[in-house]
């Protein structure tokens, strides 16, 4: 609950964000007011503009994973003429990815 006394302009609202382990896109969420109670009976009320705002929780742990490449160095001897570079795709796998 949020109380503004008098003379008051601003009040903070903590939001704890938990991270997991999931890999996940962008959340979203609507931060909403309820329950306001506006203004004093005898003095009239206080509009109430906007009573909601878009909230957004950044991914921190991409979802699409990170493309590396193995072995991080190579080195092909012409009289081969063939060499292999194996792309890794770690710490999430949701969707396509595609690389050139």
């Amino acid at each position: 609950q949020v109380v503004f006394v008098a003379g008051q302009s601003e009040a903070e609202v903590v939001l704890a964000v938990v991270a997991d382990d999931t890999p996940e896109e962008d959340e979203l969420f609507e931060f909403v007011l309820t329950g306001v109670v506006q203004g004093d009976p005898q003095l009239g009320t206080a509009p109430l503009a906007p009573p909601s705002t878009p909230l957004t929780v950044a991914a921190n742990d991409f979802p699409y994973g990170v493309l590396g490449l193995q072995p991080a160095q190579l080195q092909i001897s012409e009289a081969s003429g063939t060499g292999w570079v194996y792309i890794e795709r770690t710490g999430g796998a949701v969707g396509s990815v595609a690389c050139t």
